[in-house]
């Protein structure tokens, strides 16, 4: 139920989605943002309950329990297609050699690399779709020249037995829920269940890695149901009568016309849609505030966070959160100086609320357990990390504004292993490259790890010269590789001077995002495995 009359709290039963308390805690045990206020009623929510963390963020329950294994726990969904199929009471084989199933095959997918079947059949609770996927195309992978199949489904008692059978290399299956909503099923050609599928057979290209994830991928690309198949089997095969007689009438009674066939996939997205309106969503509305929400709220808890959002997020005035900030020591002053200055990853905030939160409000943090629950006592699955995995760097100095003469110090964090380059560039428009140095060549920072510049260790300090504005450009290369017009000789020079060559990046949006195309204009001649961003700071 909804309460509230702004309707953005969701109340529900375990027992109405039949959750165990078991579910639950394994759940809680992720959850990053557990706060114990010092109220009564919280006091009283936890025993009526029996649970520490009687409530989570939906943002984050979205974007958490979209994705493998967590995803497969809510919904109860087994280690193999062929125990997925016994559950939902499907006989494929069978539905198949009797010709209830229904086919569409093309050569041609937005999700497939090659080509690709797809195959329904009816379940009690509507509908289950499977796809048969496929590595290649050669030989018994060309659906055009072996429509029939998988291998074994039409054996002894037919003529051509497993002479036209196909042999692909994985699936993905959807089928529909009793609510309407609909579950998404991932699995090699053995029917063993997968996270994701390999890219060179199934492709999202909506996530950063291309990689079709078991859940959180299904339900972006069919936040309107199911989706349209043009077959190019059937009168391929029976107008050039490619098969024997008993084969092609096999392909007629599996591959049916494309309008019997837009029939049935229409029938599927209305119960689909249907479902989505009796929940208050509008199926017309493709924006991310209105689309399909479950891929709607995670994708809007993997934006970076601003002041705005930080406040909120801590459930404080964004007038008054760099003050609280403030009473957490360096680690509270080195948040708010990131901050206050631009954006902050969402696997950065997660940490960093940890260790803020009791500064900023009354209560106490609850630490996660990070338990995992053997479910089906047969295997035991590693503890969930959130996956947040774009390449992309945050750069942030220790204070916003500084006077000359004084020290500055430097934030880097990336998300993937890479080499790191630090440039300064004066209110004169003088580039020099800070870092790596004579001092310090070893330019390699851990992705995940904030690096610091300089330390203690490093025996030296980066203190401001002049007046004016000061840019500094954080760049990191994936590969390795020297970047393009940054020429290093230690035996010369301490640091490497660049002059005027880099003036150019006076607006920092501008090098805040990678290029796809080496040497793309405006891209300063960087490719895709460089990621940079700057920042400002005004020196008086």
């Amino acid at each position: 139920s909804i309460i509230g009359e702004e309707g953005v709290v969701v109340r529900f039963n375990l027992d109405d989605l039949n959750w165990t308390p078991e579910l639950w805690e394994e759940i809680i045990s992720h959850y990053p943002y557990g706060v114990r206020p010092f109220d009564s009623q919280y006091d009283s929510l936890t025993n009526a309950t029996k649970t520490e963390i009687p409530y989570v963020r939906g943002d984050w329950l979205a974007f958490f329990g979209a994705r493998p294994l967590l995803y497969n726990r809510i919904l109860g969904l087994p280690d193999t297609a062929q125990e997925l199929e016994h559950n939902l009471g499907v006989n494929v084989a069978e539905n198949i050699r009797k010709y209830i199933a229904k086919r569409a095959g093309f050569k041609i997918s937005g999700v497939s690399a090659h080509n690709r079947l797809i195959e329904r059949h009816p379940i009690s609770t509507g509908y289950f779709w499977t796809s048969y996927d496929f590595g290649g195309t050669v030989t018994k992978q060309n659906l055009l020249e072996f429509p029939l199949g998988p291998k074994g489904v039409f054996g002894d008692g037919y003529s051509y037995g497993d002479d036209f059978a196909f042999h692909h290399d994985g699936g993905e299956s959807i089928f529909s829920l009793p609510n309407g909503y609909q579950a998404y099923y991932l699995n090699k050609a053995d029917g063993t269940s997968l996270e994701k599928g390999p890219t060179e057979i199934v492709r999202d290209l909506a996530r950063k890695d291309l990689a079709v994830t078991n859940g959180i991928s299904c339900m972006g690309c069919h936040d309107q149901g199911m989706k349209n198949a043009t077959d190019d089997v059937l009168h391929h095969i029976v107008d050039n009568r490619l098969l024997p007689a008993e084969a092609r009438e096999a392909v007629k009674a599996l591959y049916p016309e494309k309008d019997d066939m837009d029939k049935l996939i229409e029938n599927d997205r209305k119960r689909f849609l249907s479902a989505l309106v009796k929940s208050g969503v509008d199926p017309k509305l493709k924006h991310e505030a209105d689309g399909e929400p479950v891929n709607a709220l995670s994708n809007r808890y993997e934006r970076d966070i601003d002041l705005k959002t930080a406040a909120s997020e801590f459930g404080v005035p964004p007038d008054k959160i760099l003050n609280y900030l403030s009473h957490g020591g360096q680690i509270g002053g080195s948040f708010a100086a990131q901050i206050s200055q631009g954006t902050v990853q969402r696997d950065i905030f997660e940490k960093e609320f940890a260790d803020l939160v009791e500064f900023v409000v009354d209560g106490k943090y609850i630490q996660p357990v990070k338990i995992a629950y053997d479910y089906k006592e047969v295997k035991q699955h590693e503890v969930i990390e959130t996956p947040i995995s774009e390449y992309k760097i945050t750069l942030h100095s220790d204070k916003p504004a500084a006077y000359v003469g004084d020290k500055a110090i430097f934030t880097v964090h990336s998300t993937k292993d890479c080499y790191l380059t630090l440039i300064n560039i004066s209110g004169k428009d003088e580039g020099v490259v800070i870092f790596p140095n004579k001092f310090s060549q070893d330019n390699f920072i851990k992705g995940g790890e904030k690096f610091t510049f300089p330390t203690e260790k490093d025996g030296y300090d980066f203190k401001y010269e002049d007046k004016g504005t000061e840019t500094v450009i954080a760049l990191c290369d994936a590969t390795g590789k020297s970047l393009p017009d940054i020429h290093a000789d230690y035996s010369k020079e301490d640091f490497t001077t660049l002059g005027r060559s880099i003036s150019v990046n006076k607006k920092i949006d501008n090098v805040a995002a990678p290029s796809k195309e080496k040497n793309k204009p405006g891209s300063g001649g960087f490719t895709a495995d460089v990621v940079r961003t700057g920042i400002k700071i005004k020196v008086e």
